[in-house]
């Protein structure tokens, strides 16, 4: 199995209920098969956070693997994750 680490922001918070998770893969799961796990995991609030209404990621929110920005989302899909891979959702800035 491959272990994924999750770190939410902290608006995601209110959903998840936690700032870190970990989700196990079967070896080579893509980045869509995480995202699938994590939408029956946190279920529809989650899914209307991050998802757009045609399934992609919203404008704005950051993806980060391993450290490293993933800018063109709905491209890097199919990439395949690795064992103790690092995945950070942050959610846009709001406020003035």
């Amino acid at each position: 199995m491959v272990l994924v680490t999750i770190r939410y922001s902290p608006e995601l918070l209110v959903i998840t209920k936690k700032t870190e998770d970990r989700v196990e893969l079967r070896p080579g799961s893509t980045l869509s098969d995480l995202f699938e796990t994590l939408l029956k995991r946190h279920g529809e609030g989650f899914k209307s956070l991050v998802l757009d209404s045609e399934g992609n990621i919203r404008q704005g929110i950051l993806i980060l693997l391993n450290g490293r920005s993933l800018e063109k989302h709905r491209e890097l899909f199919g990439m395949t994750l690795g064992q103790e891979d690092l995945l950070t959702i942050l959610m846009p800035l709001s406020g003035g």
